[in-house]
């Protein structure tokens, strides 16, 4: 598995959510277990120390092409013993110095592949693949003592409701209270009358996007008055 950007990910300082705090902690555990089930994960960074720590310290090999004005970092400039720094400030982008976890050192190169990417080269369109783009999903807010219902949990609540659940039992399901599933039902409807669908709903394209609950409640009364009537 090759990772491009991974800072983006593995990042060393950056703080954003619990979400992105949860990616970080189960990436890094994914590069600590790799080796127990045959999986081989390269990272990519323009930065040695914009990778986590806990990331950089279990690495085997580590790769370092040409470094520019800035040199290696700090806790690397030990390597200006073995590798000249005017050839680390230079080296073409074909060649590599290369540090194992044990300490080995070493130099190479890899030539060029033919399928590479060439400068300006337009992969979209060559793949003829294309991107959609949507507006971005809502996951839920951590407030400490209780998190915001998420597109998700809204579309769940929907769903059960149109099937014919109570806001009770929709409440005991979801493990929310109450008022939470009465939140979501009007936002739903609020969404309809304004928009004509339900955003939260149309984000994760769910089925009842552009249904009013009011419709569950009519569709529910006539199926009862069916009955009722062939009883008779």
């Amino acid at each position: 598995m090759i990772m491009r950007e991974s800072a983006n990910l593995y990042y060393s300082r950056l703080r954003v959510s619990d979400n992105q705090l949860t990616a970080k902690a189960e990436s890094t555990y994914l590069i600590r277990e790799a080796r127990h089930v045959g999986l081989a994960v390269g990272l990519d960074t323009l930065k040695y120390t914009s990778v986590d720590l806990n990331v950089r310290s279990v690495l085997d090999y580590l790769v370092l092409k040409s470094q520019g004005m800035l040199g290696f970092p700090s806790d690397m400039q030990w390597l200006y013993g073995y590798f000249s720094p005017h050839i680390v400030r230079n080296m073409p982008p074909q060649y590599f110095c290369m540090v194992t976890r044990k300490g080995a050192l070493g130099v190479g190169s890899f030539p060029e592949v033919e399928w590479h990417k060439r400068e300006k080269e337009n992969i979209m369109k060559a793949v003829e693949l294309k991107v959609e783009h949507g507006e971005r999903v809502d996951y839920g807010e951590s407030r400490r003592v209780y998190r915001t219902a998420g597109d998700e949990e809204h579309i769940q609540v929907i769903d059960d409701y149109f099937s014919g659940l109570s806001m009770g039992k929709i409440a005991k399901k979801t493990d929310r209270s109450s008022a939470t599933i009465l939140a979501q039902i009007q936002g739903h409807n609020e969404a309809m009358e304004k928009f004509g669908f339900c955003v939260k709903c149309r984000r994760l394209k769910g089925k009842h996007e552009t249904e009013r609950t009011s419709n569950r409640v009519v569709s529910a009364f006539s199926s009862l008055k069916t009955t009722t009537t062939q009883s008779e």
